[in-house]
């Protein structure tokens, strides 16, 4: 059982992006369905890896408010705008997020993807107890 505040640290992925969206939802917006508050957490999962992940620490229980969530970006266009995209759901939520995006941090190739890396790393040491 779940009892004090979390500190949630999260990988952001393209999961979202790759979501196929019907007409419908292209025009209401496409996660305006999932805002309402009668959408089960199950059904939330649904929409990405990443809410999947996310939710998956609750079980079948309600988010909860005092917990915080930090997510980790690439430092790409794609993977920023992910990451934003998924803040703006989680605060409509109520949830406390803030977005981190290690300096390089991309898969572009190896050099690139160990200096983001280690700027994650860094980060951790400097924030996590």
């Amino acid at each position: 059982r779940i009892s004090a505040p979390l500190f949630v640290v999260s990988t952001v992925g393209a999961s979202l992006l790759n979501k196929q969206i019907t007409a419908e939802e292209k025009r209401e917006g496409w996660m305006a369905p999932f805002k309402a508050d009668n959408v089960n957490t199950a059904e939330k999962r649904k929409i990405s890896a990443e809410l999947n992940g996310l939710y998956g620490i609750y079980t079948e229980q309600s988010v909860r408010k005092e917990d915080f969530h930090v997510l980790i970006a690439t430092d790409t266009y794609q993977g920023f705008s992910t990451a934003e995209a998924l803040k703006r759901f989680l605060q409509a939520e109520g949830l406390n997020v803030l977005i981190e995006k290690p300096e390089g941090l991309s898969t572009k190739d190896t050099i690139s993807f160990e200096r983001g890396i280690k700027g994650l790393v860094k980060w951790c040491e400097e924030i996590i107890p």
